[in-house]
């Protein structure tokens, strides 16, 4: 029954991470916890649900001419494949109270970030080389702590590619979701040999998230960059209330 109940969960945020984004883990993390599974388990098999979110995604926003920026996501994708390990270590090296103030940290540091830049992300733009490699290195920092902790940080790299990089919202989700599927993927690989993956929690996770993810980019894509943005300010509103009252 438990695994059912992560199911319908996971196709909910699924559906609304691939609108947003980002910021389904937040939520469907506090589900798995709930209903009996460990700190660690969540984590490992939370990276089979990233997968399916962003295969599911990505399936279907390839099919739209430059949606993907497949030149900065194969470069963000190399820097994802370190992120990766580096995060996989992090996870190992913190305890549940830790990784939880991490991820309140980052999604508290949202908040200015939302409001003041409040223009990025509705028409894309072209910034200089040195802007963009600051982009990169912000993206490869969250990347590294979403690899490791997941539970919606990747939300971040919204911000850093609508702002120093110059995307719009729906740019960013498109080319968000390569760069994802590279680091979940990745992840997923390193937690394998812990031992900590519940491969029916992994599975389960898996098929719906897979969904979810495609018509959540349907979603977007017939909406646009505007209703990308606003779904994506209200996911990161919730995400911190609901770390503020947890």
């Amino acid at each position: 029954m438990e695994y059912l109940a992560i199911g319908i969960i996971s196709l909910f945020t699924s559906t609304l991470s691939s609108i947003a984004g980002g910021g389904g883990g937040l939520l469907t993390a506090p589900a798995m916890l709930l209903v009996g599974f460990s700190p660690n388990a969540v984590v490992a098999s939370q990276k089979a649900g990233g997968i399916g979110v962003n295969l599911g995604a990505m399936s279907k926003f390839y099919k739209t001419k430059d949606l993907v920026q497949w030149k900065l996501g194969l470069g963000l994708s190399v820097l994802a494949v370190f992120a990766a390990y580096a995060g996989t270590e992090l996870v190992f090296k913190f305890n549940e109270d830790q990784i939880r103030d991490i991820i309140a940290i980052i999604v508290f540091a949202m908040v200015p970030v939302i409001y003041f830049r409040r223009k990025d992300g509705l028409k894309p733009r072209k910034d200089g080389r040195l802007q963009t490699g600051i982009g990169a290195a912000i993206y490869g920092v969250v990347l590294t702590v979403e690899a490791g902790v997941g539970g919606g940080v990747g939300t971040l790299n919204m911000y850093v590619l609508m702002g120093p990089m110059g995307l719009d919202a729906l740019q960013a989700n498109a080319t968000k979701r390569l760069v994802g599927l590279v680091i979940t993927t990745s992840s997923m690989l390193f937690f394998i040999g812990s031992g900590f993956v519940d491969w029916k929690l992994a599975g389960t996770s898996f098929c719906s998230t897979l969904i979810g993810g495609y018509i959540g980019a349907g979603i977007a894509i017939d909406k646009g960059a505007a209703y990308v943005r606003q779904v994506l300010l209200i996911v990161s509103v919730v995400m911190a209330i609901a770390l503020l009252f947890s």
